[in-house]
């Protein structure tokens, strides 16, 4: 099967490496991100954000509150970028130089309800390159494709709210006892939640263990779960709902797995129970960390999904001239991603024009793409992105898509992935066997 697709393959050597060259970024180094994250979690103290995260679940699920609510809560900062705020933020706008972050000190902010949900999420980046040791340090799983949302439960009661932290929904499903946090993909057609990875299940708390150690354990509770509703468990149901719970939602763990040539291939071109909207990788040793995680990567192509590209054609065909961007406003009018890479410097005339605008404000923008020095190409701001939007593009999405709207994604493309899947013994005999088409 694996002599097939490649035999099959239009991806000639050469001209993958001749692409390759086109457009490599060099402003940031993927490999040192994720060791940074890695030594992150692992000196990380959480247990009191753990509590305040508990706490709140458990008043969003029983108090009478709303979204826009704004609470106290401890976040933790970076003291790099706490000097930043009142000295020169980029003066030298030099990235390549970028101190490493201190961490460590937490301050007391106040923030919407549900902007602190939509901070509690993991948020996966795009994949701009392939990762080392891909074969042995990563598992995989094909997303659903719907609603990104955060499950919380307990003592019976169960609500969804959507990655912007906003409340979606109620619904009846049979969880265990005690408080449960899931993160998933809600399927309202279906009536599904599909559940991607687990915070809190049944009071155990799981965001600091390893991403092998939660899906041991959530394929372990789910091959467990009876979600068979009897009438004495709907009457119990409505009663503590305070009504009819209508049709029960189901839920469904998706399955990771090791990554390998053969499942790349099979998630890529199989059909499965639902539909795909991306593959995402996960870095074995990932603890389930708030925010943007280079040790979660999103990848998809056009037979994963039409929308690889973003467009406002409902098929997916039709690509605008601009990319678009949304970037977070600074001091000094300088813009930057979600991850802190600074991308552009707003002029004077194209803030006045949007109306007043304030830091740390998210605005919408367009751009023709990604130098290799990171700046963004003939920048131009047209608005302030929507209320609900939580945070602003990170450089891997903004990569991602410009290598998709230029012709440069073969270093990611699924060939690339699953020779980075295989052995090198597999690989060279592969290669000796299997002339590539040109």
């Amino acid at each position: 099967k694996i002599l097939s697709f490649f035999a099959m393959s239009d991806m000639h050597e050469e001209k993958r490496e001749e692409k390759r060259k086109l457009f490599k970024a060099t402003f940031r180094c993927e490999n040192a991100r994720r060791r940074e994250a890695l030594e992150a979690q692992s000196r990380d103290q959480r247990s009191d954000l753990l509590d305040t995260m508990r706490k709140l679940a458990t008043d969003a699920l029983f108090g009478n509150h709303n979204d826009d609510d704004t609470i106290d809560v401890d976040v933790e900062c970076d003291l790099d970028e706490e000097k930043q705020e009142g000295d020169d933020e980029v003066a030298d706008m030099d990235v390549d130089s970028k101190p490493k972050k201190r961490r460590g000190r937490r301050k007391r902010l106040q923030i919407k309800r549900c902007q602190y949900f939509a901070r509690l999420m993991t948020q996966p980046d795009w994949m701009t390159e392939v990762p080392p040791n891909l074969l042995h340090d990563w598992l995989v799983y094909a997303k659903p494709e719907g609603k990104r949302c955060l499950l919380i439960s307990d003592s019976g009661k169960t609500q969804v709210r959507q990655k912007n932290g906003r409340f979606l929904k109620h619904f009846y499903c049979r969880l265990p006892r005690g408080q449960t946090i899931l993160d998933g993909v809600a399927e309202e057609s279906t009536n599904t939640f599909y559940v991607t990875d687990a915070l809190v299940w049944g009071d155990s708390p799981l965001e600091a263990a390893d991403a092998e150690c939660r899906t041991f354990f959530m394929q372990s509770r789910f091959d467990e779960l009876d979600q068979d509703i009897d009438a004495a468990t709907r009457r119990a149901a409505e009663q503590l709902m305070g009504g009819e719970v209508g049709t029960p939602w189901k839920l469904e763990w998706v399955p990771k797995f090791e990554v390998t040539a053969e499942l790349l291939i099979k998630l890529h071109g199989e059909q499965l129970p639902y539909a795909k909207d991306a593959l995402v990788f996960m870095h074995k040793q990932a603890q389930y960390w708030p925010g943007l995680s280079p040790l979660l990567l999103s990848w998809r192509d056009k037979h994963i999904c039409k929308y690889v590209v973003d467009t406002p054609d409902v098929n997916g065909v039709e690509i605008p001239p601009t990319q678009a961007v949304v970037l977070e406003l600074r001091t000094k009018h300088f813009l930057r991603t979600e991850d802190k890479v600074i991308v552009g410097q707003a002029q004077e005339e194209q803030l006045k024009k949007i109306g007043k605008v304030r830091v740390k404000e998210l605005l919408r923008g367009e751009c023709d793409g990604v130098d290799q020095a990171g700046k963004l190409i003939n920048l131009r701001l047209t608005g302030k992105a929507g209320r609900n939007r939580p945070t602003a593009d990170s450089m891997g999405r903004i990569v991602f898509q410009h290598l998709h709207r230029h012709g440069l994604a073969a270093v990611i493309s699924i060939e690339a992935l699953v020779a980075a899947a295989m052995s090198p013994t597999s690989l060279a005999q592969l290669q000796g066997a299997v002339p590539m088409a040109t």
